[in-house]
């Protein structure tokens, strides 16, 4: 899963939410969301243990999202890599899954059958949803 938008976010994006801690780069932006698995470059990701933690470090991401206690540990063991935005609060999935909801404006359509369409007997066209995502 990847989700573009059009916009640039910074860390300004963060200003609703209490308990949040920020380390590394103050400066990054992001403009897409990404999971662990597909990761592109200046995307926010979020980690829920420290091998996932080590991942995304070595990732193209921008912005990293972890618990405190991964931070922790990371930061014992390595100098911050500030290149990095690290994001850290207690429940990473929270604040990622409320960042999600910023990429996911679509608008839905009434689907059109053309001349010359073929449909398999197992698709339903009667909404298409229409995204700006690459």
């Amino acid at each position: 899963m990847i989700i573009y938008n059009n916009e640039e976010y910074d860390i300004n994006i963060l200003n609703n939410f209490d308990g949040v801690a920020v380390y590394g780069n103050s400066n990054n932006k992001f403009k897409c969301v990404s999971n662990l698995d597909n990761i592109v470059e200046n995307s926010l990701v979020y980690c829920e243990s420290y091998n996932f933690l080590l991942k995304a470090v070595d990732s193209k991401a921008s912005y990293i999202i972890c618990k405190p206690e991964n931070f922790s540990e990371y930061n014992e063991k390595n100098k911050i890599n500030e290149d990095k935005t690290f994001i850290v609060f207690p429940y990473p999935k929270i604040i990622f899954t409320n960042i999600t909801a910023l990429f996911k404006k679509r608008v839905s359509i009434t689907g059109e059958v053309g001349k010359y369409t073929i449909i398999n007997s197992k698709i339903d066209i009667s909404t298409i949803q229409i995204g700006n995502f690459k």
